[in-house]
């Protein structure tokens, strides 16, 4: 069972420094409310990494006026857009914390958010990452109280669009998280976000490498963060946004699965691909058939790049079997690929 560092032991508790990473692209509409919110935590020890992905929309120039004298603010200018992953990444280099926290630019947290996850963090040193409660701005909808994935590597956000009513309010372990905090040492240790991902699947990848290193991930319900929901991927054609997400999801199972899981399933999600390219062609649904195929084509083009990342994952990486990892994974499939290969 996890539990809080709170209680007997928050008297002599001491505040790390934490680094958040906020990644932008093009998000003037959203930086300001962002970086409001970050800047009234009452966490008393923490910097700001923001990393701007080659914004075009003048929000760099909006954070460089507004916060540009807070001496906790690092700002990252990349030369062209890395996406969330490497962006991700560029930001995680440069921390200094024990802790680092990657949020997205269509966030505000709660200024009790950063201390609550930092306490439970600390309270357990088994703990490698964790996320709050992520509600939907504006309403009282859940969008995210942890995430788990199927066999077939595809994602169920638990709680998504469910009114809160209190109904996920414990500490437990879930597969992945998103927005997460980690242990900078660990996030070091097993490589940060895959670059390749550029975005989607790259948080549960990364903590399907913090589970097969023997760390857990937690939920965290006394951290409230309030998100907009795909503030930055919405821009992005839904080609495109369909291409990230199935190339990724066959590069993932490839790399963490165990041999026997990687024969086994793989096969699988690769067919469904390839039926979701027959399906598209049938529904003359050309953006499907163009994402479906760079997807297929991308994993055969990089299988090189890929298993050289599995032979990492495997031997550097894994300490704990497959048995342990499929205690969160769904028995159940599920049917997400229906509902991509329908919208797009």
């Amino acid at each position: 069972m996890v539990r809080s560092a709170r209680g007997k032991n928050r008297g002599k508790f001491q505040y790390p420094l934490v680094s958040i990473v906020i990644l932008n692209y093009n998000g003037r509409e959203y930086v300001k409310r962002c970086l409001d919110s970050v800047s009234k935590l009452d966490y008393p020890n923490f910097e700001i990494i923001f990393v701007d992905n080659a914004s075009t929309d003048g929000s760099l120039e909006l954070v460089r006026k507004l916060f540009g004298n807070d001496s906790r603010l690092k700002i990252v200018c990349n030369n062209k857009n890395l996406g969330y992953a490497e962006g991700s990444n560029v930001g995680a280099n440069m921390a200094k914390g024990k802790f680092v926290i990657f949020l997205n630019n269509d966030i505000e947290i709660d200024p009790c958010s950063l201390k609550e996850l930092v306490e439970v963090m600390e309270g357990d040193s088994k703990i490698g990452a964790a996320q709050g409660k992520i509600i939907t701005l504006g309403t009282d909808k859940i969008d995210s109280t942890g995430g788990f994935i199927d066999y077939n590597g595809w994602s169920y956000i638990r709680g998504k669009g469910e009114i809160d009513r209190g109904q996920y309010n414990k500490v437990d372990e879930v597969f992945f998280a998103s927005s997460p905090i980690v242990r900078k040492e660990l996030f070091d240790l097993i490589g940060g976000f895959d670059p390749s991902f550029f975005f989607s699947s790259e948080e549960t990848d990364l903590c399907w490498r913090i589970r097969l290193h023997g760390y857990k991930v937690v939920y965290v319900p006394t951290s409230p963060i309030y998100h907009v929901g795909k503030g930055t991927i919405k821009k992005q054609p839904s080609k495109t946004i369909l291409f990230h997400a199935l190339k990724n999801n066959i590069a993932m199972l490839v790399k963490n699965y165990g041999s026997v899981n990687v024969i086994r399933h793989v096969p699988k999600a690769t067919l469904l691909v390839i039926g979701g390219t027959i399906t598209s062609i049938l529904r003359r649904n050309m953006n499907g058939v163009i994402a479906h195929f760079k997807a297929l084509a991308w994993n055969l083009l990089n299988l090189k790049y890929i298993w050289t990342k599995r032979v990492e994952v495997q031997s550097l990486i894994r300490k704990v079997s497959d048995k342990e990892i499929e205690k969160f994974i769904l028995k159940k499939p599920i049917f997400i690929y229906s509902i991509l290969k329908n919208k797009f």
